[in-house]
């Protein structure tokens, strides 16, 4: 009797044990993705169309090409400019239409693997060239991750493209070019 009462008592320390761990685990393993936007976020973005791209300091594999593009697709008047043209305009403030300053941060890594590179995190973020306060962001943070950065950069877009353009078709939701692009580089092997 007090042998069934003992065992009981472990049983459900497990299970309350599991209740606990199993949703942590999950979690841990998933990495963290931020579906909202900051809580800086505004409900005015859909008056911005104007965007200026903040060329970042050793962008090696010209990842500004591929977020211009895709800003560009999204629906964007975007052009690339460089700091010191991002902090004159910041300065000037004499803006007609609404603008904003993007910029972008990320940390990629060579997956041997699969043989490309993939993002262990990502960062985009839309300023008001006026008010000088962020406006919108997107990021992704997940190391070890087994999807290419065009995938990644994709799934930004949605985010993006559904804050500043919400209720519209969204050309990132179904990506018919599949989840390879230029991000997707066949490991270079010397010929012997």
């Amino acid at each position: 009797m007090l042998l069934n009462r003992a065992m009981n008592l472990v049983r459900r320390f497990r299970i309350r044990w599991l209740c606990f761990l199993l949703p942590l685990i999950f979690l841990l393993s998933n990495g963290c993705s931020t579906d909202q936007p900051d809580a800086s976020a505004n409900k005015d973005l859909e008056k911005y169309r104007k965007v200026y791209l903040v060329r970042p300091k050793g962008d090696d594999r010209d990842l500004t090409a591929g977020i211009l593009s895709r800003l560009k697709v999204a629906g964007f008047d975007a052009a690339e400019t460089d700091e010191q043209g991002a902090k004159k305009m910041v300065a000037a403030k004499d803006v007609k239409e609404p603008t904003l300053i993007c910029e972008f941060d990320a940390i990629s890594t060579w997956n041997y693997d699969r043989t490309f590179y993939c993002f262990e995190s990502v960062q985009i973020h839309f300023f008001d060239v006026e008010k000088g306060e962020r406006v919108f962001r997107a990021d992704y943070f997940h190391p070890g991750s087994y999807l290419p950065e065009n995938t990644e950069l994709n799934h930004l877009f949605v985010k993006i493209r559904d804050g500043f353009f919400p209720g519209q078709p969204n050309p990132f939701r179904m990506n018919k070019k599949g989840p390879y692009g230029p991000s997707y580089r066949k490991f270079q092997v010397e010929a012997y």
